[in-house]
């Protein structure tokens, strides 16, 4: 039987415990919003990117740098500018690729998950996150008051044949996405917000 000091002692770590549970809860409620609401800014906006492949194993390192352009509902447009200029439209029920060698059309058939995937970033891109929780197992956390980063694990095994994982991080924008892929090469993309359809947040 627990002394009176001893139940005391044991009151107070069990209090301790429960606001540490509450604030790593809210913490990840907080990253998790964050992360959303600078997502869903990211969907409706143009940035510049640079990013750098590396390849496990070796020192091959292979850099490029372009920008993409998204609009809420109504598809992305994905340009690199160094080391060469190419492009990717993706739009409805269809990929264009744009290159030296001219225009490119596929259709969604030929690419697995494409319109299930596209589908639901439009959702998301919306308000509606169903559709992109069935997708990904989502892990939120801050790295600062004003920084969070969340990664994204394809819940789906034919797509973490593909990729691993991702990780993004942010503030009130998303600046960084890392592909991890399950060959081993991980890419690297750094994002800098060069123009935004979405109004900040509290602004009229």
């Amino acid at each position: 039987m627990l002394t009176f000091k001893a139940s005391r002692l044991f009151i107070k770590f069990t209090l301790v415990m429960i606001s540490f549970f509450l604030s790593v809860i809210q913490s990840f409620a907080n990253s998790r919003e964050h992360f959303e609401l600078a997502l869903r800014r990211a969907l409706d906006s143009s940035a510049t990117w640079t990013m750098e492949k590396t390849i496990e194993g070796t020192p091959i390192r292979i850099s490029s740098s372009g920008i993409v352009k998204c609009f809420k509902g109504q598809g992305i447009f994905w340009q690199m500018q160094k080391p060469f200029v190419s492009g990717i439209s993706m739009k409805g029920k269809e990929m264009r690729f744009f290159g030296e060698d001219g225009e490119r059309v596929v259709p969604s058939s030929e690419m697995p998950h494409y319109e299930e995937i596209t589908k639901a970033i439009d959702e998301f891109a919306s308000g509606k996150d169903v559709r992109f929780e069935k997708l990904f197992k989502i892990e939120a956390s801050n790295l600062s008051t004003n920084q969070w980063r969340v990664r994204l694990e394809p819940k789906r095994r034919d797509m973490r044949q593909l990729i691993k994982f991702l990780e993004l991080t942010g503030s009130a924008t998303l600046n960084e996405v890392v592909f991890y892929f399950s060959s081993g090469e991980k890419a690297h993309y750094t994002f800098k917000e060069v123009f935004a359809s979405l109004p900040a947040k509290g602004s009229k």
